[in-house]
């Protein structure tokens, strides 16, 4: 099962390509995932069609600044950007009238934690693959990190890059090594990607400690809701 593609516009003019996956029958839920960092739709074609064939209506986005969409590369001015995204459209396919779920992988997780503990309306259930809900820095990184902001004011657009290795993709070293050679993978951050994820971090773990067992039992109903 191969997706359809189709086109559309972020609240903030930005095209935006779209992968969906429709089940053959009845669907029993309607499923958004987010893609990880460098990465795009694309990759998730196994996915999306797994789930697909469990009954599942799929969709996917390209992340802003990533893969077919528009926008600079690894680039947000706020990381508020994905949650407008993710809102725009969980609303989208919530009037398919079916429970919703966010599916979010390493950064996509932390997009997904983000939304859900932003105010925002919420899906039927989350899942979390990998996401980075801490961290930390070490050498150049803490000077990187105290340095940014002045980095960030005169060169928004600054490309902080990591060595790449493909073992830490997945066990099957093959998988790193494709997406190495993926046309579409993007293999750096800005100055900017990186500050606003750091403080994405650091914001929904407040979020989440500030509301005590209540917000810990928020991440924990979505992950694992209780069904009749």
């Amino acid at each position: 099962m191969t997706a359809v593609v189709d086109h559309g516009t972020t609240r903030d003019g930005l095209i935006q390509l779209r992968r969906r996956w429709r089940p053959a029958g009845d669907a029993k839920a309607a499923m958004l995932m987010v893609h990880g960092l460098g990465e795009h739709s694309g990759r998730y074609e196994h996915v999306g069609a797994h789930f697909a064939e469990r009954g599942y209506d799929v969709v996917m986005l390209d992340n802003r600044g990533f893969g077919a969409s528009g926008g600079r590369r690894a680039y947000v001015d706020s990381f508020s950007q994905f949650h407008d995204d993710v809102e725009d459209q969980l609303a989208v396919i919530r009037q398919l009238g079916l429970p919703t779920v966010l599916l979010g992988h390493s950064l996509g997780g932390l997009i997904s934690s983000g939304y859900c503990t932003s105010g925002r309306p919420l899906p039927d259930a989350l899942v979390l693959s990998g996401p980075p809900l801490g961290y930390e820095l070490e050498g150049s990184e803490k000077i990187l990190k105290m340095a940014g902001p002045l980095i960030r004011r005169f060169r928004p657009g600054f490309e902080v890059r990591d060595e790449f290795d493909p073992a830490n993709y997945a066990t099957d070293i093959t998988v790193g090594e494709r997406f190495f050679e993926d046309p579409l993978r993007v293999d750096f951050m800005t100055i900017s990607l990186a500050l606003e994820t750091i403080g994405e971090i650091d914001r929904v773990a407040v979020e989440v400690m500030a509301e005590g067992e209540s917000g810990v039992d928020l991440i924990r109903e979505l992950i694992r809701p209780e069904r009749s």
